[in-house]
Parts: C-alpha cells; sequence; structure tokens
C-alpha cells in the first residue's frame, strides 16, 4: 500500500512538472506589463493610465531604438519602444526633440518653413500644428522601417514577406500607441522659438500591415488604419505658452 502511494506522489509531481514546461516551453512573448503615462510640467507629475496593451502577454522584452529621420534634409534624432510579439511589433510613437532642429545648420529649410507656418491671426495656430503633425509623421514612417530592419537582424526569419507581390501577404501588424495632446508655442526666443508643452492625455492606435523582405531592404510598410480610443484630457498641471496659445492642440491621431 505505502509503495502505491508513493507512486501515486510521484505520477502527481511528473504532470505538474510537464504542464508547467509546455505552457513555458519557446515562450519568448510571455510578457505582461502595464503601460503608464507620466506628465510632467512645472516639477510636478501625474501618473494616469494609457492606451490599453491587451496583447503584452503575447511579446517579448520591451526594446529602444534609436535613428536619425531626414525631413526636408534635416536630420532628427529619435527613439522608439517596442516589442516584437507573435502577431508582429508592438510600440509608441517616437521620442524626438524640436530643439535639435534649432541647432543644427543643416535644417535652415525645416527652420523657414516652421516659421512660414505661423499665423498669429489665428489664435488655434493650426497651419503651425499641421506642419509638425506632418513632421511627425516622417518620423513615424521612418522609425518603422529601422525596426523592421533591426527585427529582421533579431528574429531572422519572422513576418517574411512571400517572394512574389509581397505586399499582399503583409499579414503581420505594427501597432502603434500614442498618448499625448501637445501643444506647440511660439517664443520670443532665438536659440528655441517653437517649442512643445504636453498638455493632456489621450489613446490613439494606429494598426499598419508589414512583412520582412528576407533577402533584401525591400520591406512592405503598408498605409496605417488610425482609431482614435479616447479624446484629449487636458492636464490640470500643464504649462500656457509665453505667447499666450492655450490650444492643446496637437492630438495624437494627427502624429502617426
Amino acid at each position: 500500500m505505502r509503495n502505491f502511494k508513493l507512486f501515486i506522489v510521484a505520477v502527481i509531481a511528473i504532470s505538474t512538472s510537464l504542464f508547467v514546461y509546455s505552457c513555458t516551453k519557446d515562450n519568448r512573448y510571455n510578457k505582461d506589463v502595464d503601460s503608464k503615462i507620466n506628465i510632467v510640467n512645472d516639477g510636478e507629475t501625474e501618473t494616469r493610465a494609457s492606451c490599453p496593451q491587451s496583447d503584452n502577454y503575447l511579446c517579448g522584452p520591451e526594446v529602444t531604438l534609436t535613428g536619425i529621420a531626414f525631413v526636408h534634409n534635416c536630420p532628427i534624432p529619435y527613439s522608439i519602444k517596442y516589442r516584437v510579439c507573435q502577431w508582429g511589433i508592438q510600440c509608441t510613437e517616437p521620442t524626438w526633440n524640436l530643439n535639435a532642429v534649432w541647432s543644427n545648420p543643416l535644417c535652415t529649410n525645416l527652420q523657414s518653413l516652421l516659421f512660414a507656418s505661423v499665423d498669429f491671426s489665428d489664435p488655434t495656430r493650426r497651419r503651425l500644428y499641421d506642419f509638425y503633425n506632418s513632421v511627425s509623421r516622417e518620423i513615424v514612417a521612418n522609425a518603422k522601417l529601422e525596426m523592421a530592419k533591426a527585427v529582421k537582424i533579431s528574429n531572422p526569419g519572422e513576418f517574411a514577406c512571400a517572394q512574389f507581390d509581397p505586399c499582399n501577404t503583409a499579414a503581420a501588424q505594427i501597432r502603434m500607441s500614442a498618448q499625448e495632446c501637445r501643444r506647440v508655442c511660439v517664443n520670443n526666443s532665438p536659440i528655441f522659438p517653437v517649442t512643445i508643452i504636453v498638455c493632456g492625455t489621450a489613446c490613439c492606435q494606429s494598426i499598419t500591415p508589414f512583412c520582412i523582405d528576407q533577402n533584401g531592404n525591400n520591406h512592405c510598410i503598408q498605409t496605417p488604419t488610425v482609431t482614435q480610443i479616447s479624446g484629449c484630457e487636458s492636464s490640470q498641471i500643464s504649462e500656457s505658452c509665453l505667447d499666450g496659445s492655450t490650444v492643446c492642440g496637437s492630438d495624437p491621431c494627427a502624429r502617426i
């Protein structure tokens, strides 16, 4: 009887081990991290929940990629955080600094276009916001391509394009989220005449079908579908522009 009991205990232990192993075997994507955004203004920090990331458990660890996007011949450095998932790439919008435009002599063309978009007769600064958002979309496009190149190296063979007519087989996705509403300020400063202030939170997500060319760099990145999940919620601690503008006008969907 005692030997029979020991046999039963051994069977249960082995079964449990096999179950745990089967749930973790080859699961590079079993990561689940809550995503939050910190807004810092005037020395205060406010933390809010960001866009939902319901598929985090299908994704690997977060990676930070740095790159340079050339916008109107101006090199703009950026960084982007992303994860490789079973269905593609999950990321937040790139981080970049408009101040880099003013300190670079190669950016005089972009500087001129920024100034030309300033219309002081329009308190909403609509033309300026539109131009700023167009610069952001150029950086986003570059970041998507560079992420595809990086994933080709880190995860060889994944999300492969078909040999013929590859864009018809772009089944993987780049899912990008953007969560900051921004205020574009025109300042009386020769050093930083146009600056950006975070003025609230929102949730916008884009889904871009893509595939990776395994034999070259003709990666297929299609047109994104952009969905606004929640509109701009103004921050109570946001600062105003020196020019008096209080418009929180750059919503995330227009930037990605």
